[in-house]
């Protein structure tokens, strides 16, 4: 059995109490200026992710609320996920990574600040309800 180097990782946490997909690599993979990540799971159709580059250029996170639950709703009954990253300061880098049964880990890493948004109570009114009129 050959050992190889894990080259990137995929770490699913709150920051600042809101969630977030934070993608590491061991090597340069873009930056904002001149970047895109995109993804997929399993056979389905790949998803550009408006995800942000940070200043080490091998860390790219996806922080937009509605682009983290829409990744994790799609990460939840999968095998395998597909990211890509073009650049043009880096090329091309990809990874996969083996996500069955991930449920666990979304629910592990999203503890402190759950996805599914709180549901604002009914507003109800002081005033009287209109009877019928005669």
């Amino acid at each position: 059995m050959v050992a190889l180097p894990q080259l990137a990782g995929l770490q699913l946490t709150c920051f600042k109490e809101q969630p977030i997909a934070r993608f590491e690599f061991l090597f340069k993979v873009g930056s904002n200026r001149n970047s895109e990540l995109s993804y997929r799971f399993d056979d389905k159709p790949g998803r550009n992710a408006d995800a942000r580059f940070l200043q080490d250029r091998k860390t790219v996170v996806i922080e937009d609320k509605a682009a983290v639950a829409q990744f994790a709703a799609d990460l939840a009954n999968s095998k395998m996920l597909y990211v890509f990253i073009r650049s043009l300061n880096a090329g091309r880098s990809s990874a996969e990574f083996r996500v069955t049964g991930a449920t666990a880990a979304l629910e592990a890493g999203f503890a402190s600040c759950p996805l599914t948004p709180v549901q604002p109570r009914p507003r109800t009114s002081a005033l009287p309800t209109r009877g019928p009129t005669t």
